[in-house]
């Protein structure tokens, strides 16, 4: 009776160099697959392994059914599994961002040890005790230590494991390698600091990003939770702060694939010194609002600790955003820059032009060219002789 595992059905004196004795096992794998050459008996289990794990991932991706909204709303779900309760949850991927020295590694690796030692972050959000692996690509060994010894009282079995200054870059062999060391080590989270050096990619490109982000995504498909750290650019756009989110260089990728995203921005005064942390982004439940954090140095040991709800003023593009959005609620006509220049009262245009497109781009308001509305019939600005308008979105046209 012929053996049905695959490892143990090897080929006489391990040479596949015959295409004649190729054949398709009894269980669907093609030995044709395998490269033709000689193999010693560990050579072969090898290749067999290979091959299983290959079919193993096609059967999973075998199509299902939908499902209907019906059952969909019928399911019951557990509460949300946080990792750092109200910011990042399990199984997701996640961004600390921010400016160079704006303790954006300070802040990943304060996470990373109270999830470690079961604490809570910034003595205030709740952790369940998990092992983090660290992936620091950009400090050396002895300014990790430094700044570890700055954080840490002891470091007696704290289920942390660091990769540093290794030349890690994710691909499919380095992923499977790093898993397997999570696995073994009992690891739940990995951190990655920072995302620009543990990839080949080019950053404004959807398509090379999009795989960079396929191999994180097959950590939270093993069931382990994804941090990164990433630079913001060193100026912003149109001479005003953007939104945080849109201060992240790079594919708008890296901002749309993390479930969470926070940013940091140091503050200083009378001597002090504190961190801005903003929400910016997260999927599975309302966003925190912007909170500070106090830094505070201690007998050569530093201490992150929740101070507390940031009010902040909104920014100028902000503003100007908004006041726009009104105009436009409340005009009967289609607008043109002209227009928004005296009901603004500001000289230059580029800004307003800047805000135009986020409000056009976020599917807040519409344009159409001059032309166009007039052979419709549209109600246009008489006083205003722009070749492109601006109108509101009606909320029947918001349901289309």
């Amino acid at each position: 009776m012929e053996d049905k595992n695959l490892e143990n059905r090897q080929p006489d004196k391990f040479l596949r160099t015959d295409l004649k004795k190729m054949r398709d096992f009894p269980d669907g794998t093609s030995s044709d697959k395998i490269p033709k050459k000689e193999y010693t008996p560990e050579e072969w289990s090898t290749e067999v392994k290979k091959i299983e794990e290959i079919s193993r991932e096609e059967s999973e991706k075998e199509w299902t059914s939908p499902i209907s909204i019906e059952e969909l709303c019928k399911k019951e779900f557990p509460p949300i599994p946080w990792v750092v309760e109200g910011m990042f949850a399990r199984k997701t991927i996640n961004q600390i961002s921010a400016p160079p020295n704006q303790w954006k590694t300070w802040t990943a690796l304060h996470v990373g040890i109270s999830i470690a030692k079961g604490e809570k972050v910034f003595g205030h959000f709740n952790t369940e005790q998990q092992g983090v692996m660290i992936v620091n690509e950009e400090d050396p060994d002895y300014l990790l230590q430094g700044r570890f010894k700055m954080l840490l009282d002891q470091t007696d079995k704290l289920p942390i494991y660091i990769h540093i200054e290794k030349g890690i870059k994710l691909d499919d062999e380095t992923t499977d390698k790093l898993i397997d060391d999570m696995k073994n080590n009992n690891c739940s989270i990995v951190i990655f600091d920072s995302l620009s050096v543990i990839h080949n990619a080019n950053e404004n490109d959807a398509t090379e990003m999009n795989a960079v982000f396929n191999q994180m995504k097959k950590f939270a498909r093993e069931g382990f939770t994804v941090i990164f750290t990433n630079h913001h650019r060193k100026k912003s756009r149109n001479g005003y702060r953007d939104d945080p989110q849109e201060q992240t260089r790079g594919s708008t990728v890296i901002n749309a694939v993390p479930a969470g995203h926070i940013t940091c921005e140091e503050r200083k005064g009378g001597g002090d010194r504190s961190i801005i942390i903003r929400q910016v982004k997260l999927k599975s439940a309302k966003k925190l609002d912007p909170f500070l954090v106090k830094v505070k140095e201690i007998e050569g040991k530093l201490f992150f600790l929740y101070e507390g709800d940031y009010l902040e003023d909104i920014d100028a593009a902000t503003k100007l955003r908004q006041e726009l959005y009104d105009i436009l609620q409340k005009s009967d006509k289609w607008l043109g820059i002209a227009d928004f220049l005296e009901l603004t009262k500001r000289s230059s245009d580029k800004p307003i032009r800047g805000q135009l497109k986020s409000l056009v781009d976020t599917g807040q308001i519409q344009r159409e060219p001059r032309s166009k509305l007039i052979k419709r019939g549209e109600p246009v600005s008489e006083s205003d002789g722009s070749k492109i308008l601006y109108f509101q979105i009606t909320p029947s046209e918001m349901m289309e």
